[in-house]
């Protein structure tokens, strides 16, 4: 490629005309765009303006005039130099460098001039590989790695006009050639143009053979001397410190020298300053406009200098501050003359945190106050987290492997350096070097704590400079609800915006007494996650009840009182308006049936009542307490309470407190503590409850009582759970057993419960009762219906004592799920999951988890049929299930492992499959679940060989969970797939666990390609991996685009982190479109994996959206799942493919081998239960 000269004269536009007459002159390919600028225009000497344009010369010729391809043992040490061989300064910018390795494949920019940069006349400019030392100092640096054999490099200027071109090796891209090519780089040696030396780099004679020669490399930079060199010229140099802290002022001293030798006047320097910097002051002589600074000196005399500090203050964020543009010119001297780039790194010092929130990527150091410690939010097995700020913003604080080794508290000064990235949306700093780069500069103060800022609900929402600050807000609770490892809370302002409050369980925090319809004042960290605004509270503390402005009374009395025992009745007064109240008079009627025995002091008794009236009480709050006792009767009633009532000078309308209700007993009934409702009337009260042992459950360290003495109420329940957790050893107790228990009442999983923390406060006051006769369990098919049912029997025994068939087998952790027998239904739909009430669930009387069914006393298949089930009802892990006392009746149904043909010779295959925990025997493991042993390992790679065989050995494998591409590699080598020579796929993703995407190829089938696409801020910790693949069907290739996925788990709940898996869905779009059909319009592709996103989700339609087509869609429903949850049947993995590969879809099979199974014998090496997911197969033919 020939360089298409810009000339100045018309003498030499006309003489280049002649020249170029005669030649051919090759374009850059269309594929390396234009970059269109300016036009750059001539600066002639004697051209003097108040407020100068942007310097911008004619180009009239530039060389690529030295490269390097790498040292012996570095490949990286990387140059290229570019010679200006005119008398006067160019400006590169809008010019460009090119790299292509053939003229197959796509140029890449290397390097494109965004801002003003100068090579000098006679001079040269450097760019070197980044973060590589080449002996001089670069002007700019490129990432580009440069192919030793064969490559050609372009430079174009800001039209897209062919500057200059250098091929090199027998093989060199011709589009980027001019001529024959030069020869090959070496190690360790330069292709350098000629002729070299103080001759300068200036042969040009558009044949790269003959203007270059390999030689030893001699970088030069923009402060080289002129080659030739200029004997008589003008100079101007500028000196600034090397690095800067950011917020800190620094000065650039320019210096200009008449080497002309003779006076020279009308001086003018045009500097184009850094952008970012701010000039602090402009000395005597220094203008400004349009963003360029213009020094004038009147006169200098031969050999003369002249001298300007520029003073300037650095932003608060890092770069290179690069000088690169500036120049001097003379009214009576002819050519202009430029200076050498001068860079300083603002780095270092510390950054304030709202502007180091917007520097992502940026290495930096923070100084702030933390305002939560570590270890109470969930940060990944191994990782700490917590968060810091400063009197600009807040941050989360990310330390990787911190575990053990980090340990911050609220109030602590820290320091942290570490790098700013983003998180599922949370912008935070990780540690570079754990623990070094996280320190404690002073311990909290007590007295000293740093406190939230208060704002409203909707600030914020909106108000993305709060999002990881300490901030309170207020509101009304609208939700309450308990999740695996969280709670959620909902606030609503008056407008009805709703702040979600995400309660991490590890902060310890119990939200039970939270109620709907309180007002609550919340403080906490605000942050997003997954585009959702939440408040992320701390400590208990952080959550406090607000009452509106009133006079308000409480009550509190016993529960229960034994025959003729004392019963003290304690009021709370508040006052919660703004101001003092005066003459408060509180009142008291005496429970009928009792006797007064004392009251507080003020107090006075007349006509059944008593009487306190207090001079005052205070505001915001203001409390006082009076009691009053009375002696419960012999026999008779429980003893009611109608309540205290208060009125003020300021309150004349009576303040009433509940009423009281104490039973006359040694025991309050199991009736109400369960209440009518499903949440106890008595939650966190303390209370004594008798009744008899219906079931003992070591292993849930709980075991369940039944009232002696039912109600007629059958809206409450007459059984109870009792946690014995918090015991040192599990009591002495057994069915049968009548025991009286002490505890506290809580609502535990929205599971009302009795807390035990005493053994002495169970005790056993007779042994071998009759058990009650247990409930007959039929419930509704309405759901909401259902949950009503059995909350009126929660913790009572219960039965099916009819037969029921399994529509999900024993999962991991003992569960299992029935449906009566007389309901016809073999399967119960996700999507009919309103209607499907009518399942029974039941469990294993333990928390533990099973892999195998060692621990197990039975396991159930899904069909078979199940009856004599009894057992306490319990709530765990929302949702009604019963703990067998004894095992049932099994009948069993169809347990045979399935087949499917090998594929024809016209056919070949893509199956997705979530092989789950395939982890190898050797460390690192997760802690869950445990290290194999070499047996269970290699256990697991007969199952999942036995799986590819059972599925008619798919051409295309695509795997989820698995470890490393070692376990891979291991698994081809199993005897019932080694014929198939599959190959084995995987690049490590990001996964806490260690768990990736791979793929298995067959050996008939060639792969082309394997990316892995990371996606932006943190979206997935699992990148998609895309394999190009190209398979032969009755002599034909075809090509085959597939993108394997494992989206994020819905274990936080559906609705909240299904926008994440959405967004993890238009990646995929991003991918297929932008990447594959952008390049291929009618590319065969396929998006697959386990997508944990329902048939009917959000993510699937947005897949759809991008024009995909389900290979199950024309599964029929009722045949359609590969997952079971809760007994409910569903599809969480699939296969979406491009219209032209969906015409060749020629059946979709489903594998059920795993799904409808209970967890396996552990020394069988058959399919059978290998995994929680069936794979799916979609079988392709051509006609």
């Amino acid at each position: 490629m020939i360089k298409q000269h810009h000339l100045f004269t018309v003498m030499l536009f006309l003489l280049a005309i002649a020249i170029l007459a005669g030649c051919q002159i090759p374009q850059l390919p269309p594929s390396i765009p234009p970059t269109p600028e300016a036009t750059p225009t001539a600066l002639s000497a004697g051209q003097m303006t108040p407020t100068p344009e942007p310097h911008a010369p004619a180009v009239d010729h530039l060389l690529i005039s030295q490269v390097l391809g790498g040292v012996k043992g570095n490949n990286n040490l990387e140059f290229i130099e570019l010679y200006n061989p005119t008398d006067e300064p160019i400006d590169l910018q809008g010019f460009s460098l090119w790299y292509r390795l053939t003229d197959k494949q796509d140029p890449v920019r290397i390097f494109r001039w965004t801002q003003s940069a100068l090579i000098p006349a006679h001079g040269y400019f450097l760019l070197a590989r980044a973060e590589q030392d080449v002996g001089t100092r670069p002007d700019a640096s490129f990432d580009q790695a440069i192919n030793l054999s064969k490559g050609g490099l372009a430079l174009q200027d800001s039209q897209g006009n062919p500057i200059d071109a250098l091929g090199w090796g027998e093989k060199a891209p011709a589009s980027f050639t001019e001529g024959q090519p030069a020869p090959a780089l070496k190690n360790g040696q330069a292709l350098v143009r000629l002729p070299g030396g103080d001759a300068g780099h200036g042969q040009d004679t558009d044949d790269n053979a003959s203007d270059f020669i390999l030689t030893d490399p001699a970088p030069r930079n923009t402060a080289a001397d002129p080659a030739p060199p200029i004997a008589q010229r003008l100079i101007i140099t500028a000196d600034a410190p090397e690095s800067a802290e950011p917020g800190s002022a620094f000065t650039y001293a320019f210096t200009l020298r008449n080497d002309t030798g003779q006076p020279v006047h009308n001086l003018e320097a045009i500097i184009h300053l850094p952008k970012l910097l701010e000039i602090d002051d402009l000395p005597d002589g220094v203008t400004q406009g349009d963003g360029v600074l213009v020094w004038r000196v009147d006169a200098l005399d031969a050999g003369e200098t002249a001298t300007v500090n520029i003073p300037v203050t650095a932003p608060y964020t890092y770069f290179d501050a690069r000088l690169q543009s500036y120049l001097v010119r003379a009214e009576d001297w002819p050519q202009t003359a430029s200076g050498p780039v001068v860079v300083t790194r603002i780095e270092g010092g510390v950054i304030p945190i709202a502007q180091a929130r917007e520097l992502q990527g940026a290495q930096l150091t923070l100084e702030g106050v933390a305002t939560m410690y570590t270890g109470g939010y969930y940060a990944g097995g191994g990782n700490v987290k917590f968060y810091m700020q400063d009197d600009t913003a807040g941050i989360q604080v990310q330390v990787f492997d911190g575990q053990g080794s980090v340990s911050v508290h609220i109030g602590d000064k820290v320091r942290v350096k570490g790098t700013i990235g983003a998180y599922r949306g949370a912008t935070q700093i990780v540690p570079d070097v754990v623990p070094d780069d996280v320190a404690i500069l002073q311990k909290a103060d007590p007295d000293a704590l740093p406190q939230p800022q208060p704002v409203s609900i909707a600030d914020a929402l909106t108000d993305a400079n709060l999002l990881g600050r300490l901030v309170q807000v207020q509101g009304v609770v609208t939700r309450n609800e308990e999740y695996t490892y969280s709670f959620g809370i909902d606030l609503a302002d008056e407008e009805g915006r709703i702040l979600t409050l995400y309660v991490d369980k590890l902060t310890r925090i119990n939200p039970e007494a939270i109620e709907k319809g309180q007002i609550y004042r919340a403080a906490g960290i605000l942050e997003v996650r997954d585009g959702k605004v939440q408040l992320y509270p701390r400590v208990q503390s952080d959550l406090v009840e607000v009452f509106p402005p009133v006079l308000r009374v409480t009550a509190e009395a016993p529960i229960s009182i034994a025959p003729g025992g004392l019963i003290t009745y304690t009021a709370g007064v508040f006052n919660h308006t703004s101001d003092p109240m005066t003459q408060i008079v509180v009142t008291a009627p005496i429970p009928e049936g009792t006797t007064l025995r004392a009251m507080s002091e003020g107090g006075a008794a007349e006509a059944g009542r008593v009487t306190w009236t207090l001079a005052k009480l205070g505001p915001e709050g203001g409390r006082t307490d009076v009691w009053f006792s009375v002696q419960a009767p012999t026999a008779g009633q429980d003893v009611a309470f109608p309540g205290f009532q208060a009125v003020a000078d300021q309150w004349p309308e009576p303040a009433t407190s509940p009423a009281l209700l104490t039973f006359l007993s040694d025991t309050a009934p199991i009736w109400a503590i369960q209440g009518p409702g499903d949440r106890s009337p008595y939650a966190l009260k303390w209370v004594q409850v008798e009744g008899v042992v219906t079931g003992a459950f070591p292993d849930l360290a709980a075991f369940f009582i039944q009232s002696l003495q039912p109600d007629d109420d059958p809206a409450t329940s007459e059984g109870l759970y009792i946690d014995v957790s918090q015991l040192d050893a599990y009591p002495a107790v057994q069915p049968g057993d009548v025991v009286r228990i002490y505890g506290q009442v809580r609502e535990k999983s929205r599971q009302t419960q009795l807390t035990v923390e005493a053994a002495e406060d169970i005790e056993v006051v007779e042994q071998a009762a009759p058990l009650p006769q247990p409930l007959s369990l039929d419930p509704p098919m309405d759901k909401s219906e259902a949950n009503a049912y059995y909350e009126r029997m929660e913790g009572m025994l219960v039965a099916v004592d009819e037969p029921a068939v399994a529509v999900g087998p024993t999962t991991k952790y003992g569960e299992y799920v029935l449906v009566l027998k007389k309901h016809g239904v073999e399967r119960l739909w996700r999507w009919q999951h309103d209607q499907n009430g009518i399942a029974i669930m039941v469990d294993d009387g333990s928390f533990g988890r099973f892999l195998t069914r060692e621990g197990l006393p039975y396991v159930i298949y899904t069909g078979d049929e199940v009856t004599d089930v009894v057992g306490p009802l319990a709530f765990t892990y929302d949702n009604y299930k019963i703990e067998p006392i004894r095992p049932p009746q099994i009948t069993p149904g169809e347990r045979a492992l399935p087949a499917f043909p090998a594929l024809e010779e016209n056919q070949f295959a893509i199956m997705t499959w979530n092989a789950e925990n395939v982890f190898d025997a050797k460390p690192p493991n997760p802690s869950d679940p445990p290290l194999p042993s070499p047996a269970e390992y290699h256990l697991a790679l007969a199952k999942m060989a036995d799986t590819i065989r059972r599925a008619g050995y798919p051409t295309i494998v695509a795997l989820q969970e698995i470890e490393n591409i070692e376990v891979l590699e291991d698994l081809i080598q199993q005897e019932a797939i080694l014929e198939f020579a599959y190959q084995p796929v995987l690049i490590e993703g990001f996964d806490g666990r260690g768990i990736d995407v791979g793929y298995l190829i067959r050996g008939d089938a060639e792969i082309v390609d394997v990316k892995q696409y990371d996606a932006p801020e943190g979206l997935t910790s699992r990148p998609p991996l895309l394999v190009k693949v190209k398979v032969a069907i009755r002599g034909k290739e075809q090509t085959l685009y597939v993108i394997n996925n494992h989206f994020t788990s819905m274990a936080a709940g559906v609705e909240i982190t299904e926008p994440r898996r959405t967004a993890q869905a238009m990646w995929n779009v991003h991918i297929l479109q932008d990447i594959i059909l952008a390049q291929e319009p009618d590319a065969m592709a396929a998006i697959v994996g386990d997508l944990n996103s329902f048939f009917d989700s959000q993510p699937i339609q947005t897949l759809r959206d991008a024009g995909l087509d389900h290979v199950l869609d024309d599964v029929r429903p009722d045949r359609r799942y590969n997952y079971i949850y809760q007994g409910e049947s569903q599809v969480l993995d699939h296969i979406l493919v491009t219209l032209p590969l969906f015409q060749w879809l020629n059946e979709t099979r489903i594998l059920h081998v795993n799904a409808d199974f209970p967890p396996p014998d552990p020394e069988d090496p058959s399919a059978e239960r290998k995994s929680d997911h069936d794979p799916i197969i979609a079988v392709f033919q051509l006609p």
